[in-house]
């Protein structure tokens, strides 16, 4: 195991190496990517949690079970805040059973809901990939937005096999150094505060977990 982790070190300090000069390289891509995304006009929602996903069907990063959900979605009108704005929140269990929780929105026209994920009692139910429409009515129009996020047992699981190994090392590796909106970021690897960037936290927190296994 000792040996493992020196050459997984390895592995890592020379990946980010590697990483820093492709984004260096990028730049000026990833700097146009940053401002590619525009809010069509007329009716829109943008649903998004405290760890990301924001703009139209766009994943936020993982959550365990136990955690708390927060949940915002944010109406516009032409660009603009719409305000009193009722929303549903249908949120589907990874076996396609739902439950919805309303919201309204304020003056900035976001409504914000919250709720609590079960504990790992019942892995089957709470494990694996969680969807959630959210939908308002402006101007006698439904406009809605779509977002999934992973709930796993441990974060640093990337690849969801019940074990932290080297295959996780290696995902979060080729995508290191990559922020929200970037070419090559991938919600799955970003698995520590602060979120929308892959860091040193992210490795980090994978390394602390290295080895762990499900059950």
């Amino acid at each position: 195991m000792r040996r493992e982790y020196v050459r997984l070190m390895s592995l890592f300090l020379l990946l980010m190496l590697t990483q820093a000069y492709e984004i260096a390289k990028q730049s000026c891509w990833q700097a146009s990517a940053q401002n590619s995304f525009k809010v069509s006009g007329g009716p829109n929602v943008d649903v998004f949690t405290q760890r990301g996903g924001k703009g139209h069907a766009v994943p936020s990063p993982a959550f365990c079970p136990e955690q708390e959900i927060i949940l915002y979605a944010n109406a516009t009108y032409n660009k603009y805040p719409e305000q009193n704005k009722y929303v549903s929140f249908q949120i589907f269990y990874p076996n396609k059973e739902s439950f919805i929780l309303p919201a309204t929105t304020n003056e900035t026209g976001i409504a914000v809901t919250r709720f609590r994920l079960p504990s790992l009692e019942c892995p089957d139910e709470i494990l694996g990939i969680w969807r959630l429409i959210s939908t308002v009515n402006i101007a006698g129009v439904a406009a809605n937005d779509t977002l999934e996020f992973q709930v796993c047992w441990n974060p640093a699981d990337i690849d969801h096999d019940s074990d932290v190994d080297l295959y996780n090392a290696v995902s979060l590796l080729t995508v290191y150094g990559s922020e929200l909106e970037s070419e090559g970021y991938n919600c799955c690897c970003d698995i520590a505060e602060p979120y929308g960037k892959i860091d040193l936290y992210d490795s980090v927190l994978l390394l602390s977990s290295f080895g762990e296994k499900l059950g």
